[in-house]
């Protein structure tokens, strides 16, 4: 029958099992609910911050439309992502300079409607970077008013100071994502 640890044999009838069964897909259900339900009170908590985020950087399109885009860097870096109806994404990397220097950067974002669990490695060029601290701010996918190819793969994003990433990911591990709000905050140092 049952044992007091909550373990069935094989002595314990069938609507027994099931019922048990049931409890734990329950219970599941209920954990999974709970922690998406805290990664969108995350993801909320700091909404007034995200949006005038974003609302810079869609203006920052409007801004940089018809601004020349200049080389400024290249950078590579990893990173990781997990998720169950709202994604987390983290990851460092370093941002080489065209005259040379480096600097090392990490970044973290929230994208709503996105589940899965992988591991990626990324290589890019950084474009309109005119001093370093500009550097530092929300990234967004850039607007159309950057004529910049896209392609499987590859990512184009802006922030409000007109500074763009165009990165190449080669990603490991399995990730479902739909269009949805989200962004990425990049801070310099480790």
């Amino acid at each position: 029958m049952f044992n007091p640890h909550g373990v069935f044999n094989k002595a314990t009838p069938k609507a027994m099992r099931d019922k048990g069964k049931d409890d734990m897909k329950k219970t599941l259900v209920l954990g999974l609910a709970l922690a998406a339900l805290g990664a969108l009170t995350a993801c909320s908590s700091s909404s007034d911050k995200k949006m005038a985020d974003k609302d810079m950087a869609d203006t920052s399109s409007a801004q940089c439309a018809g601004k020349t885009v200049s080389e400024s860097g290249t950078l590579d870096g990893t990173g990781d992502s997990i998720g169950w109806i709202a994604g987390v994404d983290w990851g460092s990397g370093t941002l080489t300079l065209n005259d040379g220097t480096q600097h090392k950067f990490h970044y973290r974002g929230v994208k709503g409607l996105e589940t899965g669990l992988a591991h990626a490695s990324f290589k890019g060029e950084v474009y309109n970077l005119q001093n370093i601290e500009d550097f530092i701010g929300v990234y967004y996918g850039a607007g159309q008013n950057f004529d910049l190819i896209v392609g499987k793969g590859q990512y184009v994003l802006n922030n409000s100071k007109c500074v763009v990433i165009k990165v190449t990911a080669k990603t490991e591990g399995v990730q479902l994502s739909a269009p949805g709000p989200g962004g990425v905050h990049v801070q310099l140092g480790e």
